[in-house]
């Protein structure tokens, strides 16, 4: 089964869902030399991108929505009230850095992009590198 293929089995949210696996496609490829990348890959319940900087796991047994993780803490992300941010999977340890969000509507499609933007943007500059924040202005801050 392919990610598309079971985001068929989300009522209401499989168009929203396919929306952000193809804008994920639909970034630049790495800049790794002979890197190998640019599809999601089953990884237990969740759908990891290769390359990892954003996981899809899709919910629709007892209640219908997606998780998104996204490579980088809460603090790196520009936050909307519309698709909250809160710290994902290693968050406790000294090797967190990935933040966790829940889409439950249509609405958060926007917001839930340009997380995704910013995820890449940060897988792309690296660990260890101090990541821009930015502003509602555009203005940016260390």
């Amino acid at each position: 089964m392919t990610i598309d293929e079971e985001l068929q089995q989300l009522e209401t949210l499989k168009h929203v869902g396919r929306a952000l696996a193809d804008f994920v496609r639909s970034l630049p490829p790495s800049v790794k030399p002979n890197y190998c990348e640019g599809e999601f890959k089953r990884q237990g319940k969740k759908w990891v991108h290769d390359p990892n900087f954003v996981t899809f796991t899709l919910h629709y047994i007892r209640t219908e929505n997606i998780t998104l993780s996204l490579r980088g803490n809460p603090s790196q992300f520009q936050q909307s009230d519309v698709l909250p941010l809160q710290p994902g999977r290693g968050a406790k340890t000294s090797k967190g850095g990935y933040s966790e969000c829940r889409i439950s509507g249509a609405r958060q499609l926007g917001a839930a992009a340009v997380y995704i933007e910013r995820a890449y943007e940060i897988y792309r500059k690296g660990r260890g590198c101090k990541h821009r924040i930015v502003s509602p202005t555009g203005n940016g801050t260390q």
